[in-house]
């Protein structure tokens, strides 16, 4: 009889713990001139030079719910490796810990400085994912490679590897946007907005911290938009 008791209120805790709880779904989709972005495509841009993305990577993390200026939840552990090659990587599935409505929705483009202090970790953040530098630099929060028929490096290639944890380098971007949806939210990524005013004959290559990742990443912090 006590066996069945403790069993009964495990039971209803756990109906209750799934009614306390919501999935909210966020969809990036990452676009180039006004499309969803497409892998090794050629694209001509306005000045007649050619644009082929090859790799489009980088990180969600600190994904947060406000409600009138109020915190309303926070996911815990909230690392998330978006990648154009894994397209089920874009979609998110976020549990939110009660079913209280938000105006609000937050989240950082790429790792805070207490993770990336923390040493090489697991999951989405494991080394093995090609998004880690080293003890030292920590993580590459957004990385974007490919090919620009004006680029003077070698086959034409731009890499651009945006981290950087420390002061004066750091480079994670804080995105808030207002939003009634409670259920799924769409956020669109402009590749082409990053790369519009970039000269490749003379920049090409971002590998490591410094002035030009923080130059780059407050241009990254413009291309997250909310889908109407």
């Amino acid at each position: 009889m006590k066996k069945f008791i403790v069993a009964l209120i495990i039971c209803i805790q756990c109906i209750q713990t799934s009614f306390a709880q919501q999935t909210i779904s966020l969809n990036f989709n990452p676009q180039f001139q006004h499309a969803t972005l497409a892998l090794d495509s050629i694209y001509m841009l306005e000045d007649h030079s050619s644009i082929q993305i090859e790799t489009f990577k980088f990180y969600i993390s600190s994904i947060t719910f406000y409600k009138k200026g109020l915190l309303v939840d926070q996911e815990k552990n909230s690392y998330h490796l978006l990648d154009c090659e894994n397209p089920q990587s874009l979609n998110l599935k976020i549990q939110k810990n009660n079913t209280n409505e938000f105006d609000q929705l937050q989240f950082q483009v790429g790792i805070d400085s207490a993770t990336n202090s923390a040493g090489a970790l697991g999951g989405d953040l494991d080394p093995t994912k090609g998004m880690y530098w080293t003890w030292q630099n920590g993580y590459i929060n957004f990385k974007l490679e490919g090919k620009a028929s004006k680029s003077t490096a070698r086959n034409h290639s731009f890499e651009f590897h945006i981290g950087g944890y420390a002061s004066p380098f750091a480079t994670i971007q804080t995105i808030t946007f207002n939003t009634e949806n409670q259920g799924q939210i769409h956020i669109d990524i402009d590749i082409e907005k990053l790369i519009r005013d970039i000269d490749f004959s003379t920049f090409n290559h971002v590998m490591s911290p410094g002035v030009e990742a923080v130059k780059l990443s407050e241009k990254v912090n413009t291309i997250f938009s909310l889908h109407q």
